[in-house]
């Protein structure tokens, strides 16, 4: 049905996160000290990506290319890996010498600009809500198509 955009898919829930990871790391500071701190609650998410692309995406048998509805998970896939990295492109960060900054703010040139940091905070805070909501949407989306793919699976006669 979907193979090459559940593939697609697939690799961005694997590699968008870890470009997110490299974004963070144009603007250091205090936020990345958090990472580190409590990043095992992003690697519980990132594991249950995985899993999600592997059982979902990448097998003979992926849940969101042969069950009905596929497509839901694939785009819920795309939004959530992409709202990923927006958070950290967005988000305002800075150490202990008093400058802060984002990539968006240093690459656009607005770094000395007033507000922009609060335009980028606030772009920030709406990517991490899209962020988490189309992650639980994923989640959502990957175990319905489980349970259908279970259901076809047990309604097809053995051969």
């Amino acid at each position: 049905m979907h193979r090459p955009a559940a593939v697609a898919a697939g690799v961005a829930l694997i590699a968008l996160p870890l470009v997110a990871l490299i974004v963070k790391f144009i603007t250091p500071g205090w936020f990345l000290f958090f990472v580190f701190l409590y990043g095992i609650f992003l690697l519980l998410g990132y594991a249950v990506q995985i899993a999600i692309a592997v059982t979902g995406m990448f097998t003979a048998r992926a849940a969101f290319v042969t069950a009905p509805g596929g497509i839901r998970g694939i785009v819920a896939a795309w939004c959530t890996s992409i709202a990923g990295v927006l958070v950290p492109f967005f988000l305002v960060d800075g150490g202990d010498s008093g400058e802060s900054a984002s990539p968006f703010t240093l690459l656009t040139g607005l770094g000395s600009v007033d507000g922009a940091d609060d335009v980028s905070m606030i772009l920030c805070y709406v990517s991490g809500l899209v962020w988490l909501a189309t992650w639980a949407w994923l989640v959502v989306e990957w175990i319905v198509a489980l349970i259908r793919r279970r259901h076809r699976g047990a309604s097809q006669p053995a051969t």
